[in-house]
């Protein structure tokens, strides 16, 4: 039988320097492993890895609001689910476009579900950051 969540917590606390050491040496132990791991998963999950780089750099942008709820972040990542299946019916390469762009000299918009569209790479490219 394990040991309750409290003690497992305040044994944390009481040997806070020797539990971070014991941490960092099984991550320097095992880091190539889990970058290995990350890559396959990465190369199964294209989807949720676009969905994750596109949420990173609407981040940096200041583009996601702090109102985006889990089903709105759930959302956005359908569609980009919904872009490889397109891609893979079609042959045809699509992008996950912001109908508002997120940095315009006009307005900039928002990285939220009812901003993105599914268009055709070479419409993407042609609009450029117009609306």
């Amino acid at each position: 039988m394990g040991h309750t969540p409290e003690y497992r917590r305040d044994y944390y606390q009481k040997n806070l320097e020797r539990s971070r050491a014991a941490r960092q040496a099984y991550a320097e132990a095992n880091r190539e492993k889990r970058r290995q791991y990350s890559k396959e998963y990465d190369k199964e999950h294209r989807a949720e890895k676009a969905a994750r780089e596109a949420f990173r750099r609407a981040k940096r942008l200041k583009a996601t609001p702090p109102w985006l709820t889990q089903e709105h972040k759930d959302q956005i990542k359908a569609l980009y689910v919904e872009r490889d299946k397109l891609c893979a019916l079609s042959g045809i390469m699509y992008h996950v476009d912001h109908i508002v762009p997120l940095i315009s000299d006009v307005v900039s918009g928002l990285h939220v579900p009812w901003n993105l569209q599914l268009l055709p790479w070479n419409e993407n490219l042609a609009k450029s950051n117009k609306v």
